[in-house]
C-alpha cells in the first residue's frame, strides 16, 4: 500500500474501505496497528537511532578532545552550552515551525541539517569552527526530536500511545551502547580518532532518504490546514480502514502565528498545564544531561584513566535504552502524572547514592539505574507536554517546554566546573538531587492525568 509522502500531493477522494463504510472516528483511536503504520514507527526508531548517535557521542568525546587539544574543562563547558543553546533554538524553531509548514518537513530538515554538521564536527581544525559546528547540530538534531514526539503522540492510538514512543524510543536509543562501544574501540587507537564518530553521525543521510521516500504527514495536521480528505487517506492508507474525519476538522483550528502561539500557551486557559511543565522541564533536563554529558570527564578529572572512565559510561548508559523500556511499561499507568512523580523520586535519591558511593562496580549499578530513571522520566514527560495541547498549538509548545529545559541545560554546563571544584563529585550529584524534588511536588499536586485518553478529549 502507497503512503501519502509529499504534504503537497492531493488525496484520493474517500471512498468505502476495506472493512465496510465510513466510520466516524479520533483518527488512530480504537484501531489496531497494522503493518503499514507499524513501518512509519520503524522509520522513526532509525531516524532516532542515527539523531541519539550524535546527541550521545561528546560525553565520550570530550575527554579525548581535552588531551588532543590541550583544553580545560571551561572550554569542554563552552562546547556544551553551545551544543545546547543550539537545542533551544531548534526547539523553538522546530515547535513553531512545525505547526506551520508541517511535522513531515521539519522531521526532515532537522535530519539533513544534524547530520551535516555532525561531519563538519568531524573534520574541524579549530575550536571556533567545532563550536559553530556543534551548535548547528543541536538545532537539527532537536528540531527533528521536538518535531518527532508530536508526530508520534498524533499517528498512535490514544489507548497505547506512552507504550509505542516508548518502543520507538527504546529502538532508537540504543544507539546509546553502540556509540559507547564504538568510542571504547575508536578512542583509544589515536589522538585524532575521536573525528570518527562524528563522521558517523553523517549515517543519518540513510534514514533520510528512507524517510524522505516513504514517511505521509500527521493527518491531525493535515485536518488543522483543512486538507481533511488526505487526512482521511492516511489514515486509510495506515489502518485499512475508511474514515469520517468532518466532526475532528469542526473541532480543529488552523494553526496560530508563533506570537498568538506563546500568548495562548500562557494564556490563563492553559496557565495550569504550562507552569507544571515549564518547571518540569527546566529542572529535569539539565539535572538528566548532567548526568549525561559529565560523567565522563569527572570520572577522569578524579582521576579514573580514560579507559576505565570509557568503559564504566559505557555500562552506565546500556541504562538508556533499559530506562526507554521502563517508560514504555509505565506511561500509560496513573494517568501519566503519576510515572512521573515516581521516577522523579527515584533519580533524585540515586543522584544522592552516585555521589556518595565508592567503589567501581557500585559506581557502575547505581549510575545505570540513575541512567535509566532520567531517560524513563524524560521520555514520559515528552509524551505528557504533548498531550497537554491542542493540535494548533501542540508542537509549538511541546517545542517552548524543551527549549526552556535545553536552555537551562546550557546555563548550567558552565556551573559544573566550579561546583565540581568546590563542593566536589558528591556535590555535584547532590545538586542534582535536591533539584528534582520541586518538580516531582508541583506535578503531584498541580499536574493533569493525560494517559489512556484521545488527544482530543483532553484539549
Amino acid at each position: 500500500m502507497t503512503l501519502l509522502t509529499s504534504d503537497r500531493r492531493a488525496a484520493a477522494p474517500a471512498r468505502p474501505g476495506p472493512t465496510g463504510p465510513r466510520r466516524a472516528t479520533h483518527y488512530f483511536d480504537g484501531l489496531p496497528v497494522r503493518a503499514a503504520h507499524r513501518r512509519v514507527f520503524v522509520l522513526v526508531m532509525i531516524a532516532y537511532f542515527f539523531d541519539q548517535l550524535d546527541n550521545w557521542n561528546f560525553g565520550y568525546i570530550a575527554p579525548a578532545l581535552r588531551s588532543s587539544w590541550g583544553l580545560g574543562l571551561e572550554r569542554i563547558a563552552t562546547i556544551n552550552s553551545a551544543y545546547f543553546v543550539g537545542m533551544t533554538v531548534g526547539g523553538l524553531l522546530g515547535g513553531f515551525c512545525s505547526d506551520r509548514f508541517g511535522r513531515r518537513r521539519v522531521f526532515l530538515h532537522g535530519m539533513a541539517l544534524f547530520s551535516t554538521a555532525s561531519v563538519v564536527n568531524g573534520l574541524a581544525g579549530g575550536f571556533g569552527l567545532f563550536v559553530a559546528a556543534r551548535a548547528l547540530t543541536g538545532v537539527g538534531l532537536f528540531a527533528m526530536m521536538v518535531c518527532s514526539h508530536t508526530y508520534l503522540a498524533e499517528i498512535s492510538p490514544g489507548e497505547s500511545r506512552g507504550r509505542w514512543q516508548g518502543r520507538v524510543a527504546a529502538v532508537g536509543y540504543c544507539a546509546v551502547p553502540v556509540i559507547g562501544i564504538a568510542a571504547n574501540l575508536i578512542i583509544p587507537l589515536g589522538a585524532q580518532a575521536w573525528r570518527a564518530l562524528f563522521i558517523l553521525g553523517g549515517l543519518g543521510i540513510i534514514p533520510l532518504a528512507l524517510a524522505w521516500r516513504s514517511l505521509p504527514e500527521s493527518p491531525r495536521w493535515l485536518v488543522s490546514r483543512g486538507r481533511v480528505a488526505e487526512a482521511e487517506a492516511t489514515v486509510r492508507a495506515l489502518t485499512g480502514h475508511d474514515v469520517d474525519l468532518s466532526q475532528a476538522a469542526a473541532r480543529t483550528g488552523r494553526p496560530p502565528g508563533p506570537l498568538t502561539s506563546l500568548r495562548t500557551i500562557f494564556s490563563r486557559a492553559n496557565a495550569r498545564p504550562t507552569a507544571v511543565l515549564l518547571v518540569l522541564f527546566a529542572l529535569e533536563t539539565p539535572a538528566s544531561f548532567i548526568v549525561r554529558t559529565w560523567i565522563t570527564t569527572l570520572l577522569d578529572a578524579q582521576g579514573m584513566s580514560m579507559r576505565l572512565a570509557l568503559v564504566a559510561t559505557f555500562c552506565m548508559q546500556i541504562g538508556v535504552p533499559f530506562g526507554c523500556w521502563v517508560s514504555s511499561r509505565v506511561s500509560d499507568l496513573g494517568g501519566r502524572k503519576w510515572p512521573i512523580v515516581a521516577l522523579l523520586l527515584a533519580e533524585s535519591a540515586l543522584a544522592v547514592s552516585f555521589g556518595h558511593v565508592r567503589g567501581h562496580w557500585a559506581l557502575i549499578v547505581v549510575g545505570f539505574l540513575l541512567t535509566a530513571s532520567g531517560m524513563a522520566v524524560g521520555l514520559i514527560s515528552c509524551t505528557y507536554a504533548t498531550e497537554n495541547y491542542p493540535t494548533r498549538l501542540r508542537n509549538s509548545a511541546d517545542g517552548a517546554h524543551n527549549a526552556v529545559g535545553r536552555s537551562m541545560v546550557a546555563a548550567t554546563q558552565p556551573l559544573v566546573p566550579g561546583l565540581f571544584a568546590s563542593a566536589g563529585f558528591t556535590g555535584v550529584f547532590t545538586a542534582i538531587a535536591v533539584g528534582l524534588l520541586p518538580a516531582a511536588a508541583l506535578v503531584a499536586a498541580a499536574g493533569r492525568r493525560t494517559g489512556g485518553r484521545s488527544l482530543e478529549e483532553i484539549s
